[in-house]
């Protein structure tokens, strides 16, 4: 797991840093869950589950918060 940070919440666009993105925590901006699929490099709506990391497990809630081994921070 890479969590680099310094990325934008998916929902309002507020700027998140690293210690942002842990499990529990939710955004500043608009106090939604910031750890979820929206908010990571692998999100895209055109890609098999929407989720480009192949090896990752399928994940139906993408803005629910979740402990997947591949994000990474927007």
């Amino acid at each position: 797991m890479s969590i680099k940070g310094n990325g934008e919440c998916w929902r309002c666009a507020y700027k998140l840093r690293q210690t942002d993105y842990a499990y529990e925590s939710k955004c500043a901006g608009c106090r939604t869950a910031t750890r979820v699929c929206r908010n990571c490099r692998f999100f895209s709506n055109s890609a098999p589950n929407k989720c480009n990391e192949p090896k990752a497990k399928l994940i139906t809630n993408k803005q629910r918060a979740n402990r997947c081994e591949y994000f990474e921070a927007l």
